[in-house]
Formats: structure tokens, C-alpha cells, sequence
């Protein structure tokens, strides 16, 4: 069961209309932009991450939904931190929603980011710094 108390960072998200499918809820695969809009977030706000210096593609996702979010939802996404390597990095999400007052998780995913230079096209170490950073924000021992 995930703790959304274990989380520091949280993204409110703005549902659109056409996030919206014909069952009346929001789509699997607009998660996906939640996902990648909280993590651009979560990285610049916490980190002030520099994208020409900091690189990375998004080596895995998985997404395990819960129960459908609706147009009138308020939904936030909660990111955090949950393993340092030597040249990536994975995020755990919860997506949770305000119903009648009260917090419901609609879905739980976790990512793998991998450190990498575009312009040589290959991998490379995270700097010890970050992984200071990183492990300093969310209490990760390296």
C-alpha cells in the first residue's frame, strides 16, 4: 500500500476535456503525460535540474491503475525518489484523487531514468553532486 505521507513533492494536475474517453473517464494512456508533466516538474522545482548538462531518457515505465479518474476530479500526482544507481536513477508516482473530502490513490506507477548525452548518444555517470542532491531531498543513503 502506498503512503502518500512518504512522498515530499505533489503536482496538481488540471484534467482536460479531451483527456476524456468514450467511457466518461480518463484515458490509460493520458497517464502518461501526467507522469511525464509531474516528473519535468519534480526535477526542475526540487532540483533545479539543467536539461543540456543533466540528460536522461526514460528507460522503463510501469503503470498500475487503480480505479478511473473522472472530469471532476481533483487529481495531484506525488513523486519521489526511490533508487540511486550509478548512472540512473527510478521515480515511484502515486496519482491520487479529492472525492467527498478524501485522498484515493487511482493509480501507482514507477519509472527508470537513464543519465544521457545526446550529442555523443551515450550513457553516462550521474555527477556525485546530484546524487547528493537527490539523496539529501529524500533521505536515500548512497
Amino acid at each position: 500500500m502506498i503512503d502518500l505521507a512518504s512522498f515530499k513533492y505533489r503536482f496538481a494536475l488540471q484534467l482536460r476535456w479531451r483527456d476524456i474517453d468514450a467511457f466518461n473517464h480518463v484515458n490509460n494512456a493520458v497517464y502518461l503525460t501526467y507522469l511525464e508533466m509531474a516528473r519535468g516538474n519534480y526535477l526542475e522545482e526540487v532540483y533545479a535540474w539543467d536539461w543540456n548538462e543533466h540528460g536522461m531518457i526514460l528507460a522503463h515505465m510501469s503503470i498500475d491503475y487503480k480505479m478511473p479518474m473522472l472530469l471532476t476530479d481533483k487529481p495531484y500526482v506525488y513523486v519521489k525518489c526511490s533508487k540511486i544507481g550509478n548512472k540512473s536513477f527510478d521515480l515511484q508516482y502515486a496519482v491520487a484523487i479529492e472525492r467527498n473530502g478524501k485522498q484515493i490513490i487511482a493509480c501507482t506507477a514507477s519509472s527508470v531514468q537513464v543519465m544521457y548525452n545526446y550529442i555523443s548518444q551515450q550513457t553516462f555517470v550521474m555527477p556525485p553532486h546530484l546524487k547528493i542532491q537527490i539523496a539529501d531531498y529524500e533521505g536515500i543513503e548512497l
